[in-house]
């Protein structure tokens, strides 16, 4: 049985924030069944050479600014 099963759990990402900060809690939520939400003020992030987005519905903004970064 999942420890956390059915439980909602919200991460709140600032604007500069590492990928590692915010996925491995997000995954390690979701292997133990917890429904999780990311809330971020964004949905792409450009920090240099990393881009990164919230979730899975931010992937039109995320594959835009993949675009814009590399057509520059």
């Amino acid at each position: 049985m999942k420890h956390l099963e059915g439980k909602k759990v919200l991460i709140v990402a600032e604007e500069l924030y590492e990928d590692l900060e915010l996925w491995y809690p997000y995954y390690r939520l979701k292997e133990e069944g917890a429904i999780v939400t990311i809330a971020a003020p964004k949905e792409v992030v450009i920090d240099g050479h990393i881009i990164t987005s919230r979730t899975p519905p931010d992937l039109p903004a995320f594959c835009r600014a993949i675009i814009e970064h590399f057509h520059d």
